[in-house]
């Protein structure tokens, strides 16, 4: 007794050659498991190319990134003079700390025990003044 397989490939036994030649057509223009794809083209169609809309933006924000950078001046324009801008920065932030204090207290000039540096005080000598109200 034949099985339903052998039924078929005895009838189509004859149309075997003409598959044979298509496939020999339609194979090399497909890449398939007959031509070994190299490392970096599996990665290109595995990662990439699935993903390259996204790639593409992220891409395009980089683009923007490195551009605002160059764009603006940064900090190794500054570090030849940096001792030079610390000293000015403390500066102004030691007067704007005394214009407050005055402004805060009311006086209008002099100077206070406050406005003394805490590292020429002992410590008992700091105190902290306590609002009772």
């Amino acid at each position: 007794m034949k099985t339903p397989r052998q039924i078929l490939f005895e009838k189509h036994q004859a149309i075997s050659p003409k598959l044979d030649l298509i496939r020999k057509q339609s194979v090399p223009t497909a890449p398939g498991k007959s031509q070994e794809a190299s490392i970096p083209w599996k990665l290109w169609l595995e990662l990439i190319w699935p993903a390259r809309r996204i790639w593409s933006g992220m891409a395009g924000c980089w683009m923007v990134i490195a551009v605002l950078n160059f764009s603006t001046p940064g900090e190794g324009l500054m570090m030849a003079g940096s001792t030079l801008v610390n000293r000015m920065t403390m500066a102004e932030l030691q007067e704007q700390n005394r214009l407050l204090t005055q402004l805060l207290r009311g006086d209008e000039g002099g100077t206070s025990e406050a406005e003394e540096p805490v590292r020429n005080r002992t410590r008992s000598d700091i105190r902290s003044k306590q609002m009772v109200g």
